[in-house]
């Protein structure tokens, strides 16, 4: 800018003079509204949000450069760096930043655990493992095994499977399953002698049945016999039994029913 002046005197004389003002634009633009740095959950990162600024001089364009992750520890742990540029018209320039510290602090999400169920001895389902989900970096199940824990009885005990849900982070989960096992059926009886009619002079000997049991073993017990006097003394019924009992108490008995006859005449 150049400022003149002229001094005129009564007769007309005149001189002049001047000032000249350098002006110069050398403050970059300041930033307002600058996205505070923050610490957020992998799932929750926030939108762009861009700041403003002014000048002193010739206003400011504000540019958005990007932003650049820098890995953690986990595939969930890592921050992204966020930067701007503000421009004015003699390009000046400042830049300003975000920091975003991104966590995985939440664990897994089983789905599909099997439900707890009551079943017969026999009938103990397969393994059947879950599923898991995760908010940021996936997630594997693992299934632990199954703990054994004994009842009143052979057959009665339950089994309690567990699953672990591990993610990238090493945030984990837990589910499990329990089986309550039950024996409530009676053993079955095999070979059991057959109804018979016979002399009076030919009785067979006891002969013991067999027993299967479909979880805990069966024990047959041999009950004695019991005569039913007919109409004479050598016509007669004999009814033996048996009981066979598995190591829950659960039994069956089964019978056997011999008629015996007098039908020989006496010898002479």
């Amino acid at each position: 800018i150049t400022r003149t002046w002229t001094a005129t005197d009564g007769c007309n004389n005149s001189s002049t003079a001047s000032q000249v003002i350098t002006v110069r634009d050398t403050k970059a633009p300041v930033m307002a509204n600058v996205p505070a740095n923050t610490t957020v959950e992998c799932d929750a990162i926030p939108a762009v949000q861009n700041p403003t600024a002014t000048d002193n001089c010739s206003g400011a364009t504000v540019t958005y450069n990007g932003e650049v992750k820098t890995n953690g520890n986990c595939v969930g742990n890592y921050t992204i760096t966020r930067t701007w540029t503000a421009t004015d018209g003699c390009n000046n320039s400042s830049t300003a930043s975000q920091v975003i510290t991104v966590r995985d602090t939440k664990a897994p999400v089983m789905a599909n655990v099997p439900a707890n169920t009551t079943i017969e001895c026999d009938a103990i389902p397969a393994v059947q493992n879950p599923t898991a989900t995760d908010n940021c970096s996936g997630a594997t199940v693992t299934y632990n095994g199954e703990n054994k824990t004994s009842g009143n009885c052979a057959g009665n005990y339950t089994l309690t499977r567990t699953w672990t849900a591990t993610d990238g982070c090493g945030n984990s989960s837990t589910a499990s399953q329990v089986i309550t096992v039950k024996d409530s059926k009676a053993p079955i009886f095999a070979n059991i002698p057959a109804n018979t009619t016979v002399e009076c002079d030919a009785i067979p000997a006891v002969q013991n049945p067999t027993a299967t049991d479909n979880c805990s073993g069966a024990t047959v017990t041999y009950n004695g016999e019991v005569k039913t006097n007919g109409n004479c003394a050598g016509t007669y019924t004999i009814t033996r039994t048996w009981t066979a009992t598995d190591g829950c108490n659960n039994s069956s008995t089964a019978s056997q029913v011999i008629t015996v006859r007098d039908t020989k005449a006496p010898v002479m």
